[in-house]
């Protein structure tokens, strides 16, 4: 075999190019992440700092405040003291004290000293007798001074042994150290008014913020200031950063910020006191964690280089080799091709082009197949229910498309959907016949679903007419009435509430053997026939159309009175179906009496007559002349001619009523919608139940009442509801969505949530808070 020449494609869509670029791409990926890691890495370590100072810092505050609130409960337990209490209530400066109880005294506050480690003294100065006690001595005021407290300004400590400051801290300038003595004072008597009979000190240890900053060890290489609002330095571990940048500061926020004393920078952290007016403040040079971070990135920065140059040589040489088998590949799949074409797409997508084109003729071969499976199927049902000889291709035919029976009892169901021509307020923008086939489908899943709760079922579709093969469970075969008119009813429920779809069905007898499965198609058709002449109900059985046969004349009462009520509704439909019934009824006397047939036509036209007379028709005299009734009486010879002569009449009068109750401002959607507003907290209310109130045909209660009002009744139902809903979700009293929807008439909340939504465009809990 010839070995064809290598034509590299060097052009703009090439897939060359395509992996050049993305190589290109990998390699600036490292640069991209190296400056982002860089910047991410400085990042992270600076907010491990403030991370770290703050909890330096808040430790801090916590020991603080903590020795704070034991000296606070120190000075009240002296404040407190019987002795210190008696000394207060003896204010004459002549009085003269029992030695023994100011050494109690003494010891007592060696006793507060020696249990707290912060304070170095504690010393109480009664002002009306000069007088001095503390954990060490007993003494008057200016020997005490010169005593322990010679380093301090004299003039300021006899200040402050007189204050009445609402501080609860001095601070004394000491000539022996740089940073003040901190004595903590109180005034006594604690809850008396004005000015006070004595003042308790006590004075922290001068090592206490040494030792604390000790403890601390994580401190090293940080700096720390202690220092008052008012400026005056407490404690620093340091002298780099000048005390007068720090003290100008937004003390409410806890940010750190960047601070520069010449050519070094510091992150400053701050926090303030939750007792005193202090301020805490922690200074960390950058130099100390970013010199090495640097040292890293540049590092890397070299590193990267030297793999992107590394990259791009090995990229030249890596794409030419991997193209190869590629182009061997195309030149096998469209040699024959085109030049042109050929050069249109890329090579991937030329490859795509065809694997997306096998992959399309699969899922169609794959859904033909279905579809075909499907019908057959469905086929298969239609020939056990029309009957077929039993050969092996049907059986094998049942087995091959997992149609299986789990017992030898069958019957057939006939379902009839009523409001078809109803169904255009469903807005389904489809042809009518995709329209029909759609509900079709949707009746049908619908249907063997919930049958199929109960029993094995299988649905088909014979000449736009439904039908369900039902093969009984054997273990709930005496209770199949039950179950089948649960399903129905469940099914029958469902599509009425979900998509306006109205049906009524038939039931065969149970037959024993698939040989009697046409036995039972035919009984369903039978029933369905029969309930066209007498009415349907939503289930019918064919055992329920086995009347005794009608050997007299059939005209009763009853019968008369449903043909004058349907005349006075205007519903001529339903009065021409009770008049076949009774023809059907009479049919003997008609073939073998033609006399009798005479009377019965006479009867059936005086009903009409009376009818119209009792609705004042009469009383415009050409109304009931331009029907002709009595002319055209003689000219019916035939039943047929009859049948067609009483239709005519029934029409005109039917639409003379309308036109009468039109006139009269009587509308029958008026009786209806008082009954709804009156029944809509009944969960039962629908179509059928104010059917069966009115005494009319569900499928003819629905079309007047839209003819009449322009709406459907079910959204007239709803609109009720909902309006209710709203009045009982806008009322004082608070409650459950289950308790509302029961309120106005939905037995569940997810279907009264729904409706609500879909009429007023949120949930009722959202209006509830609107």
């Amino acid at each position: 075999m010839k070995k064809r020449k290598k034509v590299w494609p060097y052009k703009r869509k090439s897939v060359i190019y395509i992996w050049l670029f993305s190589y290109i791409l990998i390699l600036i990926i490292p640069l991209i992440f190296a400056i982002a890691n860089q910047y991410s890495t400085r990042k992270l370590f600076l907010e491990e700092v403030k991370s770290s100072n703050q909890f330096i810092l808040e430790r801090m505050q916590g020991e603080l405040d903590y020795v704070w609130k034991n000296i606070n409960q120190v000075g009240v337990q002296v404040a407190l003291n019987p002795i210190v209490t008696s000394i207060l209530a003896k204010k004459n400066q002549g009085f003269h004290f029992n030695p023994y109880s100011l050494h109690q005294l003494a010891e007592e506050l060696q006793v507060y000293t020696n249990a707290n480690g912060a304070i170095e003294q504690i010393y109480i100065y009664f002002k009306h007798h000069d007088l001095v006690v503390s954990n060490h001595a007993i003494l008057d005021s200016d020997v005490f001074f010169n005593t322990y407290y010679s380093q301090l300004d004299y003039d300021q400590w006899n200040q402050a042994l007189f204050s009445q400051s609402k501080s609860n801290y001095i601070l004394f300038l000491s000539k022996d150290s740089k940073y003040p003595v901190l004595s903590y004072i109180f005034h006594l008597p604690l809850i008396q008014k004005g000015e006070s009979d004595a003042n308790i000190f006590i004075t922290l240890s001068s090592s206490f913020f040494d030792e604390l900053a000790l403890s601390m060890d994580f401190l090293e290489g940080r700096s720390l200031y202690i220092f008052t609002s008012q400026g005056e330095v407490l404690f620093s571990t340091s002298d780099t950063i000048p005390i007068e940048g720090l003290i100008d500061q937004k003390w409410e926020s806890t940010d750190a910020y960047s601070y520069k004393v010449g050519k070094e920078e510091w992150m400053i952290s701050k926090i303030s006191s939750k007792i005193q007016d202090w301020h805490y403040v922690l200074a960390t040079p950058t130099g100390v964690y970013l010199g090495q971070l640097n040292k890293m990135n540049q590092l890397f920065a070299i590193g990267v280089v030297g793999v992107l140059l590394i990259g791009m040589i090995l990229t030249f040489f890596l794409i030419r080799k991997n193209y190869n088998p590629l182009h061997d590949l195309l030149e096998e799949l469209y040699q024959g091709m085109d030049y042109d074409i050929y050069h249109t797409y890329n090579e991937y997508e030329l490859i795509s082009q065809e694997i997306d084109k096998n992959y399309k003729e699969k899922q169609n071969l794959i859904s033909q197949l279905t579809l075909q499976k499907n019908i057959v199927k469905e086929h298969i049902i239609e020939r056990l229910l029309k009957g077929t000889r039993k050969d092996l291709s049907i059986d094998d035919q049942i087995t091959s498309f997992g149609i299986s029976f789990i017992s030898s009892d069958f019957a057939v169901m006939s379902i009839y959907i009523e409001n078809i021509d109803q169904l255009e307020e469903l807005h389904i923008e489809i042809s009518p016949f995709q329209q029909m086939k759609l509900i079709q489908f949707t009746v049908m899943n619908v249907m063997e679903e919930v049958i199929g709760k109960y029993h094995a079922s299988f649905m088909t579709e014979i000449n736009d007419m439904i039908f369900c093969l039902i093969n009984f469970d054997p273990v709930r075969k005496q209770e199949y009435k039950k179950d089948i008119e649960e399903a129905f009813k469940e099914g029958q429920n469902f599509l009425q509430e979900y998509f306006q779809i109205y049906c009524t069905g038939t039931l065969s007898n149970i037959h024993e053997g698939r040989e009697r499965i046409p036995t039972a198609y035919q009984e369903a058709l039978d029933t369905l026939e029969y309930g066209f002449i007498v009415g349907k109900t939503d289930l019918m059985y064919y055992e329920s159309t086995k009347t005794e046969e009608v050997r007299e004349y059939y005209y009763p009462m009853e019968e008369e009175q449903k043909i004058i009520n349907c005349i006075k509704a205007g519903d001529n439909q339903q009065a021409m179906v009770i008049i076949e019934m009774i023809l059907f009824k009479n049919h003997h006397l008609i073939s073998s009496q033609p006399l009798l047939s005479r009377y019965l036509f006479f009867d059936i036209i005086a009903t009409i007559m009376k009818t119209l007379y009792d609705l004042s028709l009469g009383q415009e005299g050409p109304a009931i002349e331009n029907l002709d009734i009595i002319e055209n009486f003689h000219r019916y010879k035939t039943l047929l001619g009859f049948k067609n002569g009483i239709q005519e009449i029934i029409e005109e009068a039917c639409e003379k009523v309308i036109q009468c109750k039109n006139k009269n401002s009587t509308k029958f959607s008026e009786e209806v919608k008082m009954f709804v507003q009156n029944h809509y907290q009944n969960e039962a209310l629908n179509i059928s139940f104010i059917a069966d109130q009115v005494g009319y045909h569900p499928s003819y209660v629905s079309k007047l009442f839209k003819e009449e009002t322009g709406m459907g009744l079910l959204d007239f139902i709803n609109q009720i509801r909902i309006e209710a809903a709203k009045d009982i979700l806008k009322g004082s009293e608070k409650k459950k969505l289950e308790d509302v929807a029961t309120a106005v008439g939905y037995s569940n909340v997810r279907t009264f949530m729904r409706i609500f939504k879909s009429y007023e465009g949120v949930t009722p809990g959202q209006y509830m808070n609107l």
